[in-house]
């Protein structure tokens, strides 16, 4: 792709940032599909999730710095510096201490509305923080996010928050919808379709080496390699924020959301695949020891 536009560095890095990244919300649905959700391959594709989440900040931080990226390195190594010391203390925190009660939580359980203001509120407020010190505001709802996580508000923030959860997945999804120009992929569909497959298969095939490689049982490994393989949602922020930094120009923001699209739009073939080799050839339990004192004779 880098030679068909040309490719500088910084659009290079960052397109290989935004085709790392996988669908946590179509990867669950599968996996709870399949009733292997809380079963081992579940928690290590959760885990590949969790590090993605964590990578996800030093990407926006380089998606937000520009063109000139490259030219401004020392700034750069900066603002990702901070912001995974902010993450990490963030993490620290979180693991080393009990959930935190702040007080009026009481109230809020009995008021809907103050619990939808005060988890908005300060998700606004750290993300206009964090925009005002250069890094992406994105980051900072999601570090608002985790700390309130760990507060004795989160269920009822949560609960008052997830019908407007619901709608702002459909407007996400809308808006991403009106971004793909469907001119420009009748178009190019062969490309958009070529390059899809190419992700798919190669993002499988190297997650599983990876992940067999690094111990995991071959149909564990295999089965959490065909879940990820499709591109995530949030490649869709990281592709719009490279456009408003000027990263992309417009005709290679179309060609990157088409693929995304076309990706996320294929998932359920690959998903009928996945389950049927789970279902009926058990790939999942490949590589597994074997459990010999339950062995007749």
């Amino acid at each position: 792709m880098s030679f068909y536009f040309a490719w500088s560095v910084p659009q290079i890095l960052l397109v290989g940032f935004i085709l790392t990244l996988s669908s946590t919300a179509v990867a669950l649905m599968v996996l709870d599909s399949l009733g292997l959700l809380r079963a081992h391959v579940g928690q290590l594709t959760v885990g590949v999730f969790v590090a993605q989440d964590i990578a996800v900040v030093p990407m926006l931080v380089f998606a937000g710095a520009g063109a000139g990226v490259l030219a401004e390195w020392p700034l750069l190594v900066t603002r990702i510096g901070l912001a995974v010391t902010v993450l990490g203390g963030l993490l620290f925190w979180i693991a080393r201490t009990s959930r935190l009660r702040l007080p009026y939580g009481q109230v809020l359980e009995n008021n809907v509305e103050l619990s939808v203001l005060l988890g908005l509120g300060l998700c606004f407020m750290a993300a206009s923080l964090t925009g005002f010190m250069g890094l992406s505001p994105v980051f900072g709802a999601f570090c608002a996010g985790l700390a309130i996580s760990h507060t004795n508000l989160r269920k009822p923030i949560l609960n008052a928050t997830h019908p407007l959860q619901s709608l702002l997945i459909v407007i996400f999804f809308v808006s991403i919808g009106l971004l793909v120009d469907l001119n420009y992929v009748a178009a190019h569909w062969g490309v958009i379709l070529a390059v899809t497959v190419a992700v798919l298969c190669l993002k499988t095939i190297l997650g599983g080496v990876l992940l067999y490689v690094g111990g995991e049982p071959i149909g564990r490994a295999l089965v959490s390699s065909l879940i990820t393989p499709q591109i995530g949602e949030f490649s869709f922020v990281l592709t719009t924020t490279g456009v408003a930094s000027g990263i992309f120009i417009s005709q290679e923001a179309d060609f990157l959301l088409a693929v995304i699209a076309a990706s996320l739009f294929v998932s359920p073939i690959w998903s009928n695949v996945l389950h049927y080799l789970v279902v009926r050839s058990k790939i999942h339990l490949l590589g597994e020891p074997t459990k010999l004192s339950n062995a007749p004779g």
